[in-house]
């Protein structure tokens, strides 16, 4: 429950970031996917630390 908050929360924060770089003059299409683009690398560094951990309790067991 607690990740789907925080994941709620920063594509809501990256949404909001979005609409203020539009007012910098960058284009509507680059803004609207900044959400969706840092979500993406989200999910991404999230499951790679199960592998992650994974691999450093088997190197001090070894």
């Amino acid at each position: 429950m607690k990740q789907g908050c925080g994941a709620a929360l920063l594509f809501g924060f990256t949404d909001a970031f979005g609409f203020r770089l539009q007012t910098l003059g960058l284009p509507q299409q680059l803004t609207d996917s900044i959400p969706y683009t840092v979500i993406l690398a989200a999910l991404i560094v999230m499951s790679m630390q199960p592998r992650r951990r994974k691999h450093l309790t088997e190197s001090k067991i070894t």
